[in-house]
């Protein structure tokens, strides 16, 4: 290997351990909260005592009567727990925002979830402190990229069926049958603003070939190889649509049958990939609405 090519002034562990599946739990997640809690923000350990305990109903060890012992907190305590501290640290903090401690929010949250990626927990960070669980970056990344997407007002609608998705994804355990159900919403209406459709107009693949593929080959006109590219494109859309069908109608069982996390996974990849091109068919047609 070429030594300049070589990863310079990081860790061992870091570079060349395999990762593996994203971790529920961690001990050494747990001492490093701890450590960090104890060399960073360990002189408000009282007030973050009782903000736990009275938020959480649990209490934090101490050490004799009066010293609160987070190091051990962060060991022993239950998961939920331990996820729910980060929350309620970070707001402490960046509700006080005094002298030394005014950057403490933000260096509490970059440590976490720093700890997250390296540990290799399935858990990302939110901005405003909350835990969710992680399924992979280039996952984080479609849901970042689709959300962007949809920041006009025209797709307030669409936006928020598309973050129900999530949210139910982010349960535990994930409800994937709501969450599937959620992303085919999101797609339904946001077909409906570009057919202009009224009344009961729903999303189905017969009516996306005969409303769609007309936009499709108008957008690629000047380019016949992107024009068939497309038209092939669509017909997976088509595919799409039947196969989440499976899950957004109702079925002849007594117990409602879960897509299992995986397949959820990809159907709710694919549908987020579906949902930024629909919005560029969506400014083609209309243009200067959004």
């Amino acid at each position: 290997m070429d030594k300049d090519k070589l990863p310079v002034g990081q860790r061992f562990s870091q570079v060349y351990l395999e990762k593996g599946k994203p971790l529920k739990d961690s001990k050494r997640f747990r001492h490093r909260l701890g450590a960090y809690f104890e060399q960073n923000i360990g002189d408000s350990r009282d007030k973050l005592a009782a903000i736990i305990e009275k938020e959480l109903g649990v209490t934090v060890p101490t050490i004799g009567l009066e010293y609160y012992d987070f190091s051990v907190f962060f060991k022993k305590r239950e998961l939920r727990d331990v996820l729910d501290a980060i929350t309620l640290i970070y707001q402490y903090f960046k509700e006080i925002r005094r002298y030394r401690l005014d950057e403490n929010y933000k260096n509490w949250l970059d440590f976490v979830q720093r700890t997250f990626k390296e540990e290799s927990l399935g858990y990302r960070v939110d901005d405003g402190g909350g835990v969710h669980f992680f399924i992979d970056e280039e996952f984080e990344r479609s849901r970042a990229a689709t959300i962007s997407c949809l920041s006009e007002a025209r797709y307030s609608a669409v936006s928020t069926a598309f973050e129900k998705c999530y949210y139910h994804l982010d349960s535990d355990p994930p409800n994937t049958k709501d969450a599937v159900r959620s992303i085919s919403e999101a797609l339904e209406i946001l077909y409906k603003l570009i057919i202009d459709a009224t009344g009961t107009a729903r999303l189905n693949s017969s009516g996306v070939r005969s409303n769609l593929k007309p936009i499709v080959k108008k957008m690629y006109s000047t380019d016949k190889t992107a024009s068939k590219a497309g038209e092939h494109l669509l017909d997976g859309f088509c595919d799409w649509i039947d196969a989440s069908h499976m899950y957004r109608h109702g079925q002849k069982v007594k117990e409602p049958i879960e897509p299992p996390i995986g397949l959820a996974i990809n159907m709710i990849s694919s549908g987020s990939a579906y949902l930024r091109w629909l919005v560029e068919m969506d400014a083609f047609k209309h243009p200067g609405k959004n």
